[in-house]
């Protein structure tokens, strides 16, 4: 028995020992993620995954179930290795040195994107990023509003601080209800939001706008809640000081819920814009009336006065006339010869 017993011992020891033995095998014939980065990208992608809670070794496993994924200060270069995150429907990279929007080709789920407070110059790269519905692209260098027409889903579309002249190529992006475009370079809005019916939250605030004649083109906003010029996040717009920046904004666009973060709701403040605006109203209509008035006996006496300066100068031209032919009459007498002076230059015929 006691035989038996150590052979069954010895038996049991030498299977756990192949046991650990397959087991430390299998750990290191695992696949390792085959990473074509240059020298750097494999221990930037390592800190990633750490960051974000990822075992490395296992990115294969763990990388297609991540949804979620964030860099925030870490100086990263470039956005490398997004094909391990295919299932992403978050990507956030904050305070990066990242100056392209590159290898986003895999991120077809894709819902939300923040590469903000980085070195971008330009828009790109989204062109399979068709889901997105929210893109936070703010803090940037960006100069142009480009290759964004195809993200028809887009709702919230924040590009505050940057470089950008112009309002343009967003007449497509029909659903989009967040826009942000404070701090940048825009002088004029025209017709460029016409087409963006839903658009509820606008922030212009900190851009070189300079007439209040061009806010009235929001009018064609009818679900506009919130605008705001003067947000005290960013520097004022100069229409937003101008005296009847609220009375005007607050007659035009009455739905308004939020001027400039402030809150609009109160019922008396929309009377009281439309009060003034009411008295303004008959004040220049009446000044309108008195300068009409003023004007037609203006034009009168005008006219009195130029009939008295013609009448003048002709007076002048027929006294000058008479003269000139009098002068002209003077003158032939004194050149014509008298009747003496013809006999005396007859010659005399001689007779022979």
């Amino acid at each position: 028995m006691s035989a038996l017993s150590g052979d069954t011992k010895n038996t049991a020891s030498v299977i756990i020992d192949n046991s650990k033995t397959s087991e430390s095998n299998a750990e290191q014939e695992s696949p390792r993620p085959q990473l074509s980065f240059r020298s750097n990208d494999e221990e930037i992608l390592r800190e990633v995954c750490l960051n974000n809670g990822i075992n490395f070794k296992k990115l294969y496993a763990e990388g297609p179930q991540t949804t979620v994924l964030e860099m925030f200060f870490s100086g990263y270069p470039r956005l490398i290795g997004m094909h391990h995150f295919p299932n992403l429907t978050t990507l956030t990279v904050i305070g990066q040195s990242v100056s392209r929007l590159e290898g986003l080709n895999d991120l077809c789920v894709l819902e939300e994107l923040w590469v903000a407070e980085c070195k971008l110059t330009r828009i790109e790269g989204l062109d399979k990023c068709k889901c997105l519905t929210k893109l936070y692209l703010y803090g940037n260098k960006i100069t142009e509003i480009q290759n964004i027409q195809h993200l028809v889903k887009l709702k919230v579309l924040w590009l505050n601080n940057n470089l950008i002249k112009e309002i343009e190529n967003i007449d497509k992006l029909l659903k989009l209800k967040e826009l942000n475009l404070a701090e940048n370079l825009i002088e004029k809005i025209g017709n460029s939001l016409s087409q963006n019916t839903h658009l509820e939250d606008l922030n212009l605030s900190g851009n070189p706008l300079l007439s209040l004649r061009d806010l009235t083109c929001l009018v064609k906003l009818q679900k506009l809640t919130r605008l705001s010029l003067k947000d005290p996040l960013y520097q004022p717009s100069p229409a937003s000081q101008l005296c009847n920046y609220s009375t005007h904004v607050l007659f035009h666009l009455p739905k308004l819920v939020s001027l400039d973060t402030i809150d609009m709701t109160t019922k008396h403040l929309s009377e009281l814009a439309e009060a003034t605006v009411n008295k303004k109203k008959m004040f220049y209509n009446m000044r309108a009336k008195t300068i009409k008035r003023n004007m037609t006996d203006l034009l009168m006496r005008l006219e009195l006065a130029s009939k008295e300066l013609l009448e003048k100068p002709e007076s002048k031209l027929r006294i000058l006339n008479f003269v000139i032919k009098e002068m002209k009459r003077e003158l032939e007498v004194t050149q014509a010869p008298s009747d003496n002076e013809t006999v005396s230059k007859t010659p005399t015929r001689l007779s022979f």
